[in-house]
């Protein structure tokens, strides 16, 4: 896992978003999403979404990805900047990316949402590429935050089209 955060480019973070956004909307509308009663393993089932995304991400080629906005392009620099101060801190970087921060938040996420599997996708999605762009910092800028749910609505609306 620390491979895959090393490893991320910032042209591949259009890639992760895809696949991430894949993996967890797959499981959302599933039958294994409980409906509420959330807890670690759930969450867990997402942060495995992330990190296949990022593992996968530098070998995925996209066929089409939506516009990139000026907000866009500031929160997916921030994501592959996070993601490799994550790796330099090793075990330490994971820790605080998974236990610290991704898997508590995905279970409130999940509950705060529970009934609307469409906002528990977006909220999962944008909180765990957040958590990534903060990197070993504790900075929560909201730049970066109104970046990632542009880009969430911008590859929502492309897949439909689709």
């Amino acid at each position: 896992m620390i491979d895959a955060l090393a490893r991320l480019r910032r042209e591949d973070v259009p890639a992760l978003e895809l696949l991430f956004l894949q993996g967890v909307m797959a499981w959302v509308f599933s039958e294994e999403n409980p409906g509420s009663d959330y807890n670690r393993s759930h969450a867990s089932y997402l942060a495995g979404a992330l990190f296949t995304g990022l593992d996968d991400a530098g070998n995925t080629s996209l066929s089409a990805s939506p516009p990139e906005t000026a907000k866009i392009s500031a929160a997916r620099d921030r994501v592959a900047l996070g993601a490799n101060a994550l790796a330099s801190y090793g075990e330490a970087g994971l820790d605080m990316l998974l236990e610290q921060r991704v898997l508590p938040a995905m279970v409130g996420e999940l509950e705060r949402c529970v009934g609307n599997q469409t906002q528990q996708g977006a909220c999962t999605w944008t909180y765990a590429l957040f958590a990534v762009a903060m990197g070993e910092g504790h900075d929560q800028d909201p730049d970066v935050v109104e970046g990632l749910i542009e880009s969430f609505d911008a590859w929502s609306a492309l897949l439909s089209q689709l």
